[in-house]
């Protein structure tokens, strides 16, 4: 029984950076320890328990076009543009939706 393998890489999100940067410069009070980087410290565990959560499959990142960084969906909130009424796929404003409480109400003259 010849089973396929078929390897897999996970990428990395640049959010698990800045959260390990600010914990570490936040827990030392000394400003010689803060000048001097350790890159064991900078190193990525991908065994630690927080690593299951700053890495995800390709299909599952975005690509943000203002700073030119892959995102994780964690990173990432995405804002309404438009919004459409379910029924007649009228395009409805968000001020009008937010006026009649998340409801489209059709204004037939």
């Amino acid at each position: 029984m010849a089973s396929s393998f078929t390897p897999y890489s996970f990428v990395q999100c640049p959010c698990y950076d800045a959260a390990t940067h600010s914990r570490t410069s936040s827990g030392r009070s000394s400003p010689t320890s803060q000048n001097t980087p350790n890159d064991d410290d900078c190193a990525f565990d991908p065994r630690a328990p927080r690593s299951n959560y700053s890495l995800y499959p390709i299909e599952h990142l975005l690509y943000c076009v203002d700073c030119n960084q892959i995102r994780c969906p964690r990173c990432v909130t995405e804002e309404l543009v438009t919004i459409y009424c379910p029924s007649c796929l009228f395009e409805v404003g968000a001020s009008s939706v937010k006026a009649e409480g998340n409801r489209y109400v059709p204004r037939v003259l």
